[in-house]
């Protein structure tokens, strides 16, 4: 079973662009577990630019928590071996069995450089394998 870790920015885009990403997810990879790491909460919490977003983002993982598994993650700064959310995303998606979803272009860089599927935002309409 394929595994498919959605990154931050990607849950903003159902409020930025009106799609349905869980749905979208499950067209392109049926029969997956969706992973949300417990960093992506936190960093949610402290957007600050897309609040707005954020909050809906939120919002929609408290309604589909039964549909995901969350990650615990080295992502509080507290912790003595704290990685940022990307190192933990690169770390956990070590071979094919992972599709990450994310519009950032430097994770998109990094898990490319590894053979790692990614899933972006294609023309601000639809969601895709990139």
């Amino acid at each position: 079973m394929k595994k498919v870790i959605i990154d931050t920015n990607f849950l903003l885009i159902p409020e930025k662009f009106r799609i349905d990403i869980f749905y979208e997810i499950s067209l392109l990879v049926p029969c997956c577990e969706i992973i949300i790491m417990k960093g992506t909460f936190r960093e949610l919490k402290g957007l600050k630019k897309d609040r707005n977003a954020a909050n809906i983002a939120l919002k929609i993982l408290e309604k589909f928590r039964p549909k995901y598994t969350v990650y615990e993650d080295h992502n509080d700064e507290n912790d003595e071996n704290y990685r940022t959310l990307d190192d933990n995303i690169l770390n956990l998606a070590t071979d094919d069995s992972f599709i990450v979803c994310t519009d950032d272009k430097e994770l998109k860089r990094k898990l490319k450089e590894r053979n790692v599927e990614t899933i972006t935002l294609k023309h601000k309409s639809r969601i895709d394998f990139g």
